[in-house]
């Protein structure tokens, strides 16, 4: 990734994070712009939709910067 894809992901990983912050806040619905010319309008329905968009970005910007993946809690099993 080039470090014009990471900073665009990067701007694109902010307003998304933006968006959630107004859903969560009692905005009834935030749009979030990615590509060319594409948007998605999120809904208090679908956070988890945004969430999971939001959690990519992290991991595509984590990757892009050496870091790898970020991992999820860890569980136990028995």
């Amino acid at each position: 990734m080039t470090p014009a894809e990471l900073l665009q992901k990067k701007l694109l990983l902010a307003e998304a994070e933006i968006a959630l912050h107004k859903l969560l806040t009692g905005s009834k619905e935030q749009s979030v712009s990615f590509g060319a010319g594409k948007s998605v309008a999120y809904t208090a329905t679908n956070i988890s939709e945004l969430r999971r968009y939001i959690n990519e970005l992290k991991d595509e910007i984590a990757v892009a910067e050496g870091r790898g993946k970020s991992r999820g809690p860890i569980r136990f099993i028995y």
